[in-house]
């Protein structure tokens, strides 16, 4: 690969992870401490970046070196993680979320016929970011693992940047343009959120108020899941087949495609995930995911009293 192409994808891949609320080079001036014309010139390429601000960029952008030198050709690089950085974890999550949002604009946008599969042993991002006290609660647990500073701040003294809560409304509005849903449901997939709740409200860093607001967001979470099973839509109109696992699922299963693009998550570190378009992984997910219909029941407009029992079992284990 010449300098000019590393240079063009370079800038591609900047334009690519800096949000659409964000004017690219007032970021790129801010993180590197140069003037805005000079980040401009960059972005322009009229003038090279060093090596020290591509790490810069990369580093806080959660741009992969590997896919910008060509090297995911390898057998060895399949996967796409951001690690954490103890520093920025918000930056990181959140231009991560606008990727994710970015890899479903473009489906959405190129297809009317997106399929989503989902096995879940907790809740997914889409149910967690549509409602505001459970986002908040998810983020505010999230920093306490990955920043010192929040380790004894309470729940309520936490606000949800302005910019995350702009990135998340824009990624549930691309899940909801998805056309059909295969939804397959752990039978504790309430349990761990439950559990962290309850921790948090022991060590005094929920209130009583507090805890009620959360559950009462994983109820109504609970209940756009029943409307969805029963009626076997969502309410655009999204066919969904929905299951309960007779099993234990080992880990939350992403995966998403169109006529002609694939793309799959394998959930890790709470809200971060391993995400490929490899187009043999994403079948081997995809086979995954179907093949555990063997230990399911359906419950999308059939199977009522199974339906009935699952979703009254998540309410009482959230009403304790």
């Amino acid at each position: 690969m010449n300098e000019i192409n590393i240079k063009a994808k370079l800038i591609n891949a900047i334009n690519q992870a800096v949000p659409e609320e964000e004017n690219a080079a007032s970021l790129i001036a801010k993180l590197l401490g140069i003037g805005k014309e000079s980040a401009y010139r960059r972005l322009r390429g009229n003038v090279n970046f060093s090596f020290t601000e591509v790490a810069i960029i990369a580093n806080r952008l959660g741009i992969s070196l590997d896919d910008l030198f060509g090297l995911v050709q390898q057998e060895d690089a399949l996967f796409k993680l951001r690690l954490l950085n103890e520093e920025h974890s918000i930056d990181v999550y959140m231009n991560k979320l606008a990727e994710y949002t970015k890899v479903l604009q473009q489906m959405n946008s190129n297809s009317h016929n997106v399929v989503l599969r989902l096995a879940q042993n907790s809740l997914s991002l889409y149910n967690i970011l549509r409602h505001y006290n459970l986002s908040k609660f998810y983020m505010y647990n999230w920093l306490r693992y990955t920043q010192a500073e929040y380790t004894n701040l309470k729940f309520s003294e936490f606000e949800l940047p302005e910019k995350f809560t702009i990135i998340q409304n824009k990624y549930v509005a691309e899940i909801q343009k998805i056309s059909h849903f295969i939804l397959i449901l752990d039978p504790n997939v309430y349990a761990s959120s439950v559990k962290d709740i309850d921790y948090f409200h022991h060590i005094n860093l929920l209130t009583l108020e507090d805890e009620k607001l959360i559950k009462q967001d994983l109820l109504s979470s609970i209940n756009n899941l029943e409307e969805m099973a029963t009626t076997g839509h969502t309410k655009r109109g999204a066919k969904v087949d929905m299951y309960v696992s007779s099993i234990n699922i080992e880990t939350s299963y992403i995966h998403i495609e169109s006529e002609n693009q694939n793309y799959s998550e394998f959930l890790v570190y709470a809200l971060f995930s391993l995400d490929t378009q490899n187009t043999s992984l994403n079948q081997t997910q995809k086979d995954w995911i179907d093949s555990l219909k063997k230990y399911c029941t359906s419950i999308s407009q059939c199977g009522e009293i199974e339906r009935y029992n699952f979703f009254n079992k998540q309410r009482e284990l959230i009403r304790g």
